[in-house]
C-alpha cells in the first residue's frame, strides 16, 4: 500500500513550544544593583515554572502524534488479515482495533482537560514590558491552541478510523479510500502545527519568533511534500513545481535561521555585557540555554538542505531519494525535540 510515506509524517509532526527563554533573555537589566539580583532570581523562578507548565502540553502533543503514527500503522496488519483465508478475522480485528483507537483519543482529550490552563504569572518584582504583557498573553494562548489542534486531528482520527473499518469489507475501492484518508489525517495535523505556531510567533520577538517560523516552514514544506505524495499515489503528481515550492521553502528556512543567530549572538552580547548577571544562576542558565539554541540554528539549516534534497528528488521522480531525505529530516527532527526538551529541563531546574 503506502510507500514511505510515513516517514515524511513523522519528520513532519514537528510541534514544539518556542522556550520561554529566549522570548525573555533580552529584558536583562544592563547593571546589577541589589535589587537587580532579585529580580533575576525571581525571573529565574518565574522561567523554571514556565517551563513546567509547558511540559505537559508538550507530552500532549507528541502523545497525539503517536497515536497518529499508530494509526497510520495500522493498514499494514489490516491487509494480512485480508490475505487470511477466513476474511472474518480482519472484521474482528479491525473491531477490537477500532475501540483501542477511540480509548487512545479520549484518553488524550482526558488529559488535555487535566492540563492547567492559566501560564504562571510572575512576582510583582519582575518588570514586564508592554512588549513583555503581548509575549505572555500570547503564551497564555496555549491551552486554546493546543485544544483546537486536539479537536481538529481528533475529528481526523475518527475519519480515519471509520475508513479502516469500510476497509475490513477488502474491497478495492475501500482501500484505496483508506490510502487517500492518510494523507487527509497528515495533513490535518500539519495544517493544525502550523496555526498553532503562527499563532505563537505572533506575540514574540526574537529568538522564540524566529525558532516558532522555522517550524512553521519547515511544516509547510513538508505538507508540498506530502500532497506530492498524494497526488504521486494517484498519478498526477508534478514534480516540477513541487520541487520549485520545496526549494522556496528550504530559502526562507535559511533566511529564518539567520536571523535566528543574529539575536542569538545579541542576548549573549548582552549577557557578557553585565558580568554581574551572567554570575548568577539566572545568568548562568540563559548562557546555556543560548549555547542550545546555536544547536538548534544548526539542525534547522540541516533540516532546510534536507528539504533541498526532497526538491531534487521530486524533480527527478527519484523514489528512494526521496525516502532517503524524509528519513533525514525524521533523524533531525528528532534531534530538534531533544535539544528543546534539554532547554525545557534547564529551565525547569533553574530554580534548584
Amino acid at each position: 500500500m503506502l510507500k514511505f510515506q510515513k516517514t515524511a509524517l513523522l519528520a513532519a509532526m514537528t510541534l514544539c513550544v518556542a522556550p520561554m527563554s529566549a522570548a525573555t533573555a533580552a529584558t536583562v537589566p544592563a547593571a546589577m544593583s541589589a535589587p537587580q539580583e532579585r529580580e533575576a532570581a525571581a525571573m529565574q523562578e518565574w522561567l523554571a515554572r514556565t517551563a513546567a507548565w509547558t511540559r505537559g502540553y508538550s507530552e500532549l502533543t507528541s502523545r497525539r502524534v503517536d497515536t497518529i503514527l499508530w494509526l497510520t500503522d495500522a493498514p499494514n496488519t489490516l491487509v494480512t488479515k485480508l490475505n487470511d483465508p477466513s476474511k472474518a478475522r480482519a472484521r474482528e480485528w479491525v473491531t477490537t482495533w477500532a475501540a483501542e483507537a477511540r480509548a487512545r483519543l479520549a484518553s488524550e482529550m482526558d488529559f488535555y482537560r487535566s492540563l492547567p490552563t492559566e501560564i504562571p504569572r510572575p512576582a510583582a518584582i519582575v518588570p514586564l514590558s508592554a512588549q513583555n504583557e503581548i509575549r505572555l498573553t500570547s503564551m497564555g494562548r496555549l491551552a486554546d491552541r493546543t485544544g483546537t489542534l486536539m479537536i481538529s486531528t481528533g475529528q481526523a482520527c475518527e475519519e480515519y478510523i471509520q475508513l479502516m473499518e469500510a476497509a475490513a469489507s477488502g474491497r478495492q475501492e475501500d482501500l484505496v479510500r483508506l490510502d487517500a484518508g492518510f494523507y487527509k489525517l497528515t495533513l490535518a495535523h500539519l495544517q493544525a502545527e502550523v496555526v498553532m505556531m503562527e499563532g505563537f510567533a505572533e506575540g514574540s520577538t526574537g529568538p522564540a519568533r524566529e525558532f516558532a517560523m522555522t517550524q512553521v516552514e519547515s511544516n509547510r514544506a513538508i505538507i508540498v511534500w506530502t500532497q506530492h505524495l498524494h497526488d504521486q499515489y494517484f498519478g498526477h503528481a508534478d514534480g516540477a513545481a513541487t520541487a520549485v515550492r520545496l526549494r522556496g521553502h528550504a530559502t526562507t528556512m535559511r533566511e529564518i535561521v539567520a536571523r535566528l543567530r543574529v539575536q542569538l549572538r545579541g542576548v549573549e552580547r548582552d549577557l557578557r555585557s553585565t558580568p554581574e548577571m551572567a554570575a548568577t544562576p539566572f545568568g548562568q542558565t540563559m548562557t546555556r540555554v543560548m549555547a542550545s539554541m546555536h544547536e538548534t540554528a544548526a539542525v534547522e539549516e540541516q533540516i532546510a538542505d534536507a528539504i533541498d534534497a526532497l526538491a531534487d528528488a521530486a524533480a527527478r521522480n527519484d523514489e528512494a531519494a526521496g525516502t532517503a531525505a524524509a528519513e533525514r529530516i525524521s533523524a533531525l527532527v528528532t534531534e530538534r525535540i531533544r535539544l528543546d526538551a534539554v532547554r525545557r529541563e534547564m529551565l525547569a531546574g533553574a530554580q534548584s
